[in-house]
């Protein structure tokens, strides 16, 4: 922020360089060069021995300062954007926002730029990516592309054999995408790079078209390269169509302490929303293209494609809806741009302040016909361009006319000489200010040749004379000087362009695509041989030698070292041949009995380990044939089991036949049981009442009594079976029994 001191001081140091001593009774002496450290440091004030100087970043606040603030800016819609380190950056975020409000609204379907953060780490590239997708309500992890980590189509599509779409990277339909750290990226992925950084909204897709929405931020560290394309790897139609900023030579506050809160302000502010754009801004192309010329230097501005800045004020109509504010807000955000790449002219941005659209548009035929958000006969764009301070969701960054640079005398121009500086601007097809510098430089020059000015016409009447021309354009003459200044610089002149030009003709021979930096190596290569004396024929002998060993796989190390071997050893002309022969002689010999050792003791390793197996698997089929043993037995003996259970199991079958058939043939003589059945009951009856068989007499007696009448019955019953027997060994019937 500037205080009251620090514009006392710019404005102080505004003309030229001025000490500051008349400044140390307006502010204290420590005050005072605190500040100074301060306005040199963040790069307002610059600083020579003792004398101090006000710089054009510093003339930009200055004149922001002393202007009245607008009643509506970004930072107003959006706190979030207050919080981001430097007014760069901001500049930035407001061309993306126009470049998503342009392909959401489509406002053409080509020109649409990408966005390129350059810079070494802790410069707020990727965090920049973030911002916008916070604001936008977009998930980072989705939207931030590792380009390090991709490869092939991933960034695309992809096909299955049969030609149909498998996979469709969701990216392609997003609002906006950051692609970090993109000169770590495989080469397999350019052609997917291609589709982002081409410009336009619709690309074949063999029968059908892919739209593509999304707005590319790309972030990359540079490398140490001295054109621009071999810093970022770009080539220059691809840089034409991005908006470049590189953040190296922006003053940066303590990112590690600040760099965060912008981001997290983000998250937690709404997300914002943006309008239709109001007109498409074509129809004040004239305009756009004088004032990107009073910005821009004119060696740089082949560096930007006009109908993509045009593009952008499209969109930015739909921040602000008047056209004038949205250019102008896109010229200031396009000039502090270029600033950090050294591409602007001294006083751009006074010249943006006097900018204003001279040629209206008489009819609305330049708004899209195929947008209905872009037409001016809209609800919505009647509206906003008739009561924008009633739109409290419209974003103003109008840039205010900036007064004049303090301490210059106002100068009073009469009518006349406003209408001839018109003029001149007019015939020479410059801008006002480049033509009036350039004629206040010859004049100094001239004045500083000493020449006069009837020297000066005649130096003219010969060169048309000579040239058999009456008239040559301005451009054309100083293209001519320039190029002739370049070649005095590098020694050469004119005439050695038609043999230049001869020489690159050779150069449609060569076997291969050529560029500059590999033509510089041809030539060095080229000098190096003639520095050597070396003849063609040398070097069709050298490359047919080489090319041998090559082939024999006799690399460039080992014939060195033979050659020193052979020397080191005395062997030399003749002799040199009969070692070589004899050495081959041997030393295939030696080699090949020490290919047979090697084979030899190969084959006794692979003996071994034979022979291992051989044991273990000779000791696992003794164990088999043991558990072989071991089962048959377990067999023999069930076996045996078997046959003798079957043995007792017949035994015991005939038993109980018997018994089964001495019980049917009791059952079949009751009279003759019944008194045996009694007799037994008797004498369990009287085994109750005394408790047990004794030994005495009559227990004796009665015992016997009834033994005998048992043996009785059964003598009688074995008569019986006896006879029943014979009978049925006359009939042809044994008895069973």
């Amino acid at each position: 922020m500037m205080n009251a001191h620090d514009q006392l001081i710019l404005e102080f140091c505004s003309p030229d360089y001025q000490p500051l001593k008349a400044l140390l009774t307006k502010i204290p002496k420590g005050t005072l060069y605190r500040h100074v450290r301060r306005l040199v440091q963040v790069g307002w004030l610059q600083k020579t021995h003792d004398l101090y100087k006000t710089t054009e970043v510093g003339h930009r606040h200055l004149a922001e300062k002393i202007s009245s603030p607008p009643t509506m800016n970004l930072e107003t819609l959006y706190p979030p954007l207050q919080k981001v380190p430097t007014p760069v950056h901001q500049a930035m975020i407001s061309l993306i926002f126009a470049g998503i409000v342009a392909r959401q609204h489509q406002v053409r379907i080509d020109r649409h730029p990408f966005f390129l953060c350059f810079g070494e780490t802790l410069h707020w590239k990727t965090s920049l990516g973030l911002f916008v997708c916070h604001a936008l309500q977009l998930d980072p992890v989705k939207h931030l592309v590792d380009c390090a980590n991709e490869s092939g189509r991933s960034l695309s599509f992809r096909r299955n054999p049969q030609g149909q779409i498998i996979f469709k990277r969701s990216l392609l339909d997003a609002p906006f995408l950051i692609l970090d750290e993109f000169s770590s990226a495989d080469s397999s992925l350019r052609q997917s790079f291609n589709l982002f950084l081409s410009g336009r909204m619709v690309v074949p897709l063999e029968n059908n078209q892919l739209t593509l929405k999304g707005v590319p931020l790309l972030t990359l560290n540079p490398k140490k390269k001295s054109s621009l394309e071999d810093r970022l790897g770009l080539s220059a139609p691809q840089i034409r169509r991005g908006i470049l900023v590189n953040l190296d030579t922006v003053p940066m506050p303590d990112l590690t302490k600040t760099g965060e809160s912008a981001l997290i302000a983000a998250q937690e502010h709404p997300p914002l929303v943006f309008s239709a754009p109001t007109l498409d801004c074509k129809i004040y192309h004239h305009s756009i293209v004088r004032m990107i010329e009073n910005i821009l230097r004119p060696e740089v501005r082949h560096r930007f494609d006009f109908l993509a800045i045009e593009t952008l004020c499209s969109g930015m109509t739909g921040l602000l809806p008047d056209p004038l504010s949205a250019i102008r807000q896109v010229g200031y955000a396009i000039g502090l741009l270029a600033e950090t790449l050294d591409w602007t002219r001294a006083g751009w941005i006074n010249a943006l302040g006097e900018f204003s659209l001279s040629a209206q548009p008489h009819s609305s035929e330049g708004i899209s016909s195929t947008h209905p958000s872009l037409s001016l006969s809209s609800p919505l764009n009647q509206t906003a361009l008739s009561k924008p301070e009633e739109q409290s969701h419209r974003v103003s960054l109008q840039v205010l006319r900036l007064p004049k640079e303090i301490g210059l005398p106002n100068l009073g121009i009469s009518d006349e000489l406003r209408a001839r500086l018109a003029w001149l601007a007019v015939e020479t097809g410059r801008p006002l200010e480049e033509a009036l510098s350039l004629l206040i430089n010859f004049f100094v020059d001239w004045r500083g040749e000493r020449r006069t000015l009837l020297d000066t016409l005649r130096k003219i009447l010969e060169l048309a004379e000579d040239l058999h021309i009456e008239a040559i354009d301005s451009n054309v003459l100083l293209e001519y000087l320039q190029n002739k200044k370049l070649l005095e610089r590098k020694g050469w002149c004119f005439e050695d362009i038609p043999e230049c030009l001869r020489l690159i003709e050779l150069l449609g021979v060569v076997p291969i695509s050529w560029s500059w930096s590999n033509l510089r190596t041809s030539f060095q290569i080229i000098v190096h041989i003639l520095q050597h004396g070396l003849t063609m024929q040398e070097i069709d002998e050298f490359l047919t030698t080489h090319r041998q060993f090559s082939q024999l796989g006799f690399d460039r190390p080992t014939a060195k070292s033979l050659a020193m071997a052979l020397h080191q050893a005395g062997s030399t002309g003749k002799r040199r041949d009969k070692v070589i022969q004899r050495m081959v002689k041997q030393g295939t010999q030696e080699v090949a009995f020490d290919d047979l050792q090697q084979k030899y003791r190969n084959l006794v390793v692979d003996l071994e380990t034979l022979n291992t197996k051989h044991q273990r698997i000779s000791h696992d089929l003794k164990l088999g044939r043991e558990e072989l043993q071991r089962l048959q037995n377990q067999i023999k003996h069930s076996e045996d089991e078997h046959r003798i259970v079957k043995e007792e199991h017949d035994h015991r079958s005939s038993e109980l036949s018997v018994l089964h058939a001495f019980r049917n043939f009791l059952l079949g003589r009751v009279t003759l049981c019944d008194p045996f059945w009694a007799y037994l009951e008797a004498l369990l009856s009287w085994k109750r009442c005394n408790g047990t068989l004794s030994d005495d007499p009559l227990t004796t007696t009665f015992s016997s009594q009834i033994t005998e009448r048992i043996i009785e019955f059964l003598i009688q019953i074995a008569q019986e079976v006896k006879g029943v027997g014979s009978q049925n060994s006359k009939r042809g019937n044994p008895s069973t029994l």
